[in-house]
């Protein structure tokens, strides 16, 4: 072999080698990086779910002092998320309370100054040992805005894909916990994001009831309105789409519509309504056109006709497509704060048809209505039409223990900047 031929074949070599080593470099590089962004997203989610709790607190807690609850409310939250399998870990310096503008904004930082930066693997050969992090978001708490609470109640279960009978009442499987201080759960924190659906159901529950029933409110004084399975009066009718469009508590619904209903106190923690827990109305099939009017007055506005003015579509968290077209939005008037109820704890069995049916309220789903529709289902082995709804979960939040008696509010919180 020449000595020519022993030098390319040497380059050869040398080419190859580098090749290698600058290609094991580039995926080090794609896999640290994969790593870093799927921290990021966890971190973002932290940093939305505690300024939307601090943001909350401002509404939900106005008796506490500010910006200390907020605060508080923000913390307990973001740090019930982990990042790459380690829990968050802020304190309330991470947290900004504009209590002039009702904001607060929350920033969950993983970094080398504070000894915690998301850890790399393959280009600690370059001398890169960790990368830092930074996730900040947001949130308002608007006295003029327009979400509120709607005329139903959503049990704890709603996002369980088990029977009541076989693990819908496990803890884990909950909006929140079964027992104060009703903090949101792990789970159900995780859940965020998710297209989920409930349906109206036309009997009392039961423990062979659905997970994702929901029920009505009821009024003691709107007649046939509480009277199961009787025809509605206009008046009732006019009062309970009133109450989807606009929201309890709303001057849209006062008097005259219906004298007295329309000015209860509604949606507070625990158990604030007259005499104690909140009334619902049990298994009333003939509500489902009017829930299905009444939640397309909301969500298809003006008109309430779908195909006049079509809904906000869902783009993700704090993202909404207007049913105009254009950019995506932070707020939608598709989203509501519903409350939930503790099924699983009481208000399974011994529920009367003659009324007088109430429990306590442990905490709000803020939720993006989708859609509603009516669907076909089999009771007693006969086809009943209820209303369904679709809808996608955008935060939970827990009521505080102890709960602040006869406090309701109309709505409230949105993320206006995630980063």
């Amino acid at each position: 072999m020449s000595s020519r031929s022993r030098r390319q074949r040497g380059f050869t070599l040398v080419f190859c080698a580098i090749g290698m080593v600058v290609f094991i470099l580039f995926a080090g590089l794609a896999i640290d990086l994969g790593v870093y962004f799927t921290a990021r997203t966890s971190a973002q989610h932290a940093a939305d779910a505690g300024a939307l709790a601090g943001a909350f607190s401002l509404v939900n807690d106005p008796t506490s002092p500010q910006p200390a609850a907020a605060q508080d409310a923000a913390v307990i939250v973001a740090n019930q998320h982990k990042i790459l399998a380690t829990q968050v870990s802020i304190n309330p310096t991470a947290v900004s309370v504009d209590l002039a503008n009702r904001r607060v904004t929350v920033t969950v930082p993983r970094t080398a100054a504070s000894n915690n930066p998301i850890p790399v693997y393959f280009v600690r050969i370059i001398g890169i040992t960790g990368l830092d992090l930074r996730a900040t978001a947001t949130a308002e708490a608007n006295q003029n805005a327009t979400r509120f609470s709607p005329p139903i109640w959503v049990p704890n279960t709603a996002l369980s894909k088990k029977p009541m009978t076989a693990g819908a009442c496990d803890p884990i499987e909950n909006l929140v916990d079964q027992n104060p201080p009703y903090s949101p759960t792990q789970w159900a924190l995780n859940q965020i994001g998710t297209q989920f659906t409930l349906i109206q159901q036309p009997l009392p529950p039961s423990r062979t009831t659905p997970p994702n029933s929901f029920y009505i409110v009821e009024f003691g004084d709107l007649g046939s309105y509480t009277n199961n399975n009787s025809p509605y009066t206009k008046a009732a009718y006019d009062l309970y789409t009133c109450l989807w469009k606009n929201g309890f508590n709303s001057p849209a619904c006062s008097p005259p519509v219906v004298p007295s209903a329309a000015v209860v106190p509604f949606a507070a923690c625990g158990t604030g309504f007259p005499g104690g827990g909140y009334p619902v109305d049990l298994g009333d099939d003939t509500w489902t056109q009017p829930t299905v009017d009444g939640v397309n007055g909301l969500i298809c506005a003006p008109s309430g006709n779908c195909s006049i003015n079509p809904p906000d579509t869902w783009q993700g968290v704090g993202r909404y497509i207007p049913g105009t077209g254009g950019a995506s939005r932070d707020t939608s008037r598709s989203l509501v704060l519903a409350p939930i109820w503790q099924n699983c704890v009481s208000g399974i069995n011994g529920w009367s048809n003659s009324g007088g049916n109430k429990f306590e309220i442990v905490g709000f789903a803020l939720v993006f209505i989708d859609k509603v529709e009516t669907t076909t289902i089999t009771v007693n082995t006969l086809p009943v039409v209820v209303t369904k709804l679709t809808l996608h979960l955008v935060n939970i939040l827990g009521c505080p223990n102890p709960v602040p008696a006869g406090e309701g509010f109309a709505v409230p919180v949105r993320l206006v900047q995630t980063p």
